[in-house]
């Protein structure tokens, strides 16, 4: 009697599942289109991130190299891992709108500015993993040389030559 009850229950929830399949979604019924699914929506969100090849790259002295880079993203940065036959290097990056900027050094830090027709910059910094905004004053229309005052997004004022 146990066996019979549950082959019965078996069937029922096989045919449920037939007769509601236009209703319910394919990951339901389909364990693997569900992985499938979920990898083609973060691809989706997210097409910078992963291991890329640098297949021919040159050197500001004109020496040819090949390598990787790996971008992992957290937030609205990126953490950027570089390799070649010359060593490994470690950066940050930020994307804004379809350009990429990258930067390497010591402590991590960038920042991206955007040149208004007055003559001050709004842009974006990034470091230790914290992203604010600032905007600078002083300078003079159509270039970028002169005195800046700065001031963040939360406060704080700075100037830099």
């Amino acid at each position: 009697m146990h066996l019979w009850l549950q082959s019965t229950s078996f069937a029922l929830v096989t045919l449920l599942l037939f007769l509601l399949s236009p209703v319910l979604p394919p990951q339901i019924l389909n364990p693997t289109a569900q992985a499938r699914s979920g990898r083609e929506e973060n691809r989706e969100r997210d097409k910078l991130e992963g291991t890329w090849v640098i297949e021919a790259g040159k050197t500001p002295d004109g020496k040819t190299y090949t390598g990787k880079a790996t971008f992992i993203k957290s937030g609205q940065i990126y953490s950027v891992r570089f390799q070649s036959a010359n060593g490994e290097r470690t950066g940050i990056a930020l994307m804004e709108g379809d350009r990429l900027f990258v930067g390497w050094g010591t402590f991590n830090r960038m920042a991206v500015y955007k040149i208004q027709p007055d003559g001050s910059l709004v842009g974006k910094w990034v470091t230790g993993g914290q992203m604010g905004k600032e905007i600078a004053v002083g300078g003079k229309p159509g270039q970028v040389e002169g005195t800046y005052s700065f001031t963040r997004e939360h406060g704080g004022k700075f100037e830099q030559r």
